[in-house]
């Protein structure tokens, strides 16, 4: 029995070989893509002869580390407008799936799982992103509307283009609906990336690791970010959270 990666149907996956608009968001997808494909397939082929492929399997990690999992939290500091119960925090979620996905290839090359279980786990990352890739890019088209491109998360990183919230709702990070061994450090990673004047609230119903949160974020940088626990309800430990204005 094999697990196939579903054929890619992106907008951004362009035929006739021109590249990617890589200041939308479409391109980006598409550039990241192609990237993604180009390292799983010699993953898929030597699974497939029943070798192991260490140093392929390297080269996925590395790629989806340092490219796409970094593009993601652009995504989230940049584009995404978040507050409780939007189809944002929806994507968020998937985001740090992706991140769970990532940790689970890492950890699959060091201790050598079945290869028929090392293709599942690589088909379905392959096919979450590409879903995963599709909503986002339908929701966040919607969100500009008028027929406009999305900017590229890189692009609104350089300053070449402003993408503002409609709202100073805060943003909400849940622990509870991350993956429980890379919460804290997807939750600290996206408090970093607060604007100056933003704030966030992190709640979840395991108050250790709400506390693992805030003594981090007090021994970082007490300057620069306010950390305070918030009130919640008798179920729900909560810490608010504000990026300070530099005088």
């Amino acid at each position: 029995m094999t697990t196939n990666v579903a054929a890619t149907n992106s907008r951004g996956l362009r035929s006739g070989g021109s590249e990617p608009d890589a200041l939308t968001l479409v391109g980006e997808h598409a550039t990241l893509l192609q990237g993604v494909h180009r390292r799983v397939w010699p993953v898929l082929a030597l699974i497939d002869a029943r070798t192991w492929p260490t140093a392929e399997l390297d080269t996925l990690v590395g790629f989806l580390r340092g490219s796409l999992l970094r593009q993601a939290s652009d995504e989230e500091a940049l584009l995404f407008r978040g507050g409780a119960g939007t189809a944002f925090a929806e994507l968020t979620v998937e985001h740090a799936y992706l991140h769970a996905l990532t940790e689970r290839l890492a950890e699959a090359n060091a201790t050598h799982c079945p290869l028929p279980e090392l293709r599942r786990m690589v088909a379905e990352l392959a096919n979450v992103l590409a879903r995963h890739l599709a909503t986002e890019q339908a929701l966040l088209a919607d969100v500009i509307g008028a027929g406009e491109p999305v900017p590229s998360a890189a692009k609104l990183a350089d300053g070449a283009q402003t993408w503002l919230p409609t709202n100073d709702a805060p943003l909400l990070i849940v622990l509870d609906d991350l993956p429980a061994n890379l919460a804290a450090r997807l939750c600290i990673e996206r408090l970093l990336r607060l604007r100056a004047g933003q704030c966030a609230e992190v709640r979840s119903a395991d108050r250790c690791a709400l506390e693992h949160v805030h003594r981090w974020m007090r021994a970082f940088d007490t300057t620069g970010y306010r950390v305070e626990y918030g009130s919640a309800d008798a179920s729900v430990s909560q810490l608010h959270v504000v990026r300070r204005h530099r005088s």
